[in-house]
């Protein structure tokens, strides 16, 4: 089965009104707590934000800029009902308070998809290893080789890299994925620098149909 990165990049970037939606924290969010769900899950009470959105910006099904959109998406209500259709992994929503032109919007939830599962998805045997400072912009960074002999060792030296020093991260080049390992059609990754969220073909297909508004599409 093909996946697809959702991103927050629009095919025609006018239906998001500007880029991106968000004009200012009115309340800033537990930035500790946003942080510690890119590899596990966010607690049921973490400080969520309160955000102006710009003026120009457009009501679409998903926002961008509200928060770090690898780790949790803003998403309209209604879209989240949708979603529950299909076969999610474990997750946990939270409403966020928007205002929009000096109105109250309650329409959006946060959503977060509480485990990565690249570590399923990875296959060790093909993929190479390296650990390394900095973004892999267009390519591979100098760092230091790392052999990982399983998915356990991955999740393993991914988290102490994050905990000794938080600059380094593991990284993969190349790195070869089965998705056949997987049923979900949501689902979320923190391999850099595939990090971020992935839905199957059946999903955005029917993603299409609905008519989603805020996002694109990057084929994996």
């Amino acid at each position: 089965m093909n996946y697809y990165k959702l991103t927050s990049f629009c095919t025609d970037p006018s239906e998001m009104g500007t880029f991106p939606q968000l004009a200012k924290w009115l309340k800033h969010a537990d930035w500790e707590k946003v942080y510690s769900g890119i590899e596990g899950e966010l607690p049921d009470d973490w400080q969520t934000p309160i955000v102006a959105l710009h003026p120009k910006a457009k009501l679409t099904t998903q926002l961008t800029g509200i928060l770090l959109a690898p780790v949790v998406l803003t998403l309209k209500k209604s879209f989240v009902k949708f979603l529950q259709d299909f076969d999610l992994p474990p997750h946990k929503t939270w409403p966020i308070h928007l205002v929009h032109r000096d109105q109250d919007i309650h329409d959006y939830l946060l959503f977060h998809i509480s485990d990565p599962i690249d570590h399923i998805l990875i296959d060790i045997e093909k993929s190479s290893f390296y650990a390394a400072e900095g973004i892999p912009f267009g390519g591979k960074l100098e760092g230091e080789p790392v052999q990982i002999k399983d998915a356990e060792e991955y999740k393993r030296v991914k988290l102490e890299l994050k905990y000794e020093n938080s600059s380094r991260s593991l990284y993969s080049s190349p790195a070869v994925f089965d998705f056949d390992r997987t049923t979900y059609d949501l689902i979320r990754m923190t391999n850099e620098p595939h990090l971020g969220y992935f839905v199957s073909q059946k999903l955005k297909d029917a993603m299409e149909e609905y008519g989603v508004t805020g996002n694109g599409w990057e084929e994996f």
